[in-house]
């Protein structure tokens, strides 16, 4: 699953992961994300932070208090430190903006039991 309000970043993750062969819900907001996780059970998020209606730190919570299993959350900032936001949300990972494609996949892969197609 993909949460992130910046369209293009949204369309271009999805269609990098969905190339390696991912299946990719996406979302703009944390609100429509909370509304999927219920019964799509997606294997990892990646988390843009900052976002309207309610933000990466507000779905964080929010996920959090669901039933689980809980997936790995991978955040993605344009922050200045994105290790430190990413413990406060207590994610797994984090990839910060702009990234590579390459390292997308990377982690994708680390956190699934998918191996990425480097080629």
């Amino acid at each position: 699953m993909v949460i992130e309000d910046e369209e293009g970043i949204r369309k271009l993750v999805q269609m990098v992961l969905s190339n390696e062969g991912y299946d990719v819900l996406t979302a703009s907001d944390g609100r429509a994300a909370l509304d999927l996780v219920g019964w799509a059970q997606p294997d990892l998020i990646f988390l843009d932070m900052y976002m309207p209606v309610m933000d990466g730190w507000q779905f964080s919570r929010a996920y959090r208090k669901t039933p689980g299993p809980h997936r790995p959350v991978i955040i993605l900032t344009a922050g200045h430190n994105p290790a430190l936001v990413a413990a406060q949300v207590l994610a797994d990972s984090y990839l910060p903006k702009p990234f590579d494609v390459d390292d997308l996949i990377l982690l994708a892969s680390q956190y699934t039991e998918r191996r990425p197609c480097l080629v």
